[in-house]
């Protein structure tokens, strides 16, 4: 029996710092996400402002005043679409985020639970 629970205790302690681990690589690859989710806004923006930019320089009279505000509207739709797919793709990686923080802590309990049933058994055993 003691033969089991030190084998066991073993394992535990190998695996003890795997959690910290696989937590540490969760928040890279969270934040990697997050940084590629902002230059995505940041392209966006900078392209509409380029279009607005572009758009006024041909700005000379009535009739390219209605051209730069079709324009506008335009640009303005479509960086609405944009941020409105990086908004959801931000909703969509904090649940995946959540999702695996609560699997990774999962495992952790389990594996102790574990190592504290082996223990009051070997507890139990003396």
């Amino acid at each position: 029996m003691s033969q089991d629970f030190f084998s066991f205790s073993r394992r535990n302690t190998a695996m003890l710092p795997l959690a910290g681990y696989r937590f540490y690589g969760l928040m890279v690859d969270h934040a990697a996400h997050l940084a590629s989710l902002q230059l995505d806004v940041m392209t966006a923006c900078t392209a509409f402002t380029l279009d607005q930019f572009r758009s006024l320089q041909t700005l000379a009279g009535s009739s390219a005043c209605q051209e730069y505000l079709k324009t506008r509207e335009s640009s303005f739709d479509r960086l609405s679409q944009r941020l409105s797919g990086d908004a959801d793709g931000m909703a969509s990686l904090q649940r995946d985020l959540a999702a695996e923080w609560q699997k990774i802590t999962r495992e952790n309990v389990i594996s102790f639970a574990e190592a504290a049933a082996v223990r009051d058994r070997f507890d139990a055993a003396d």
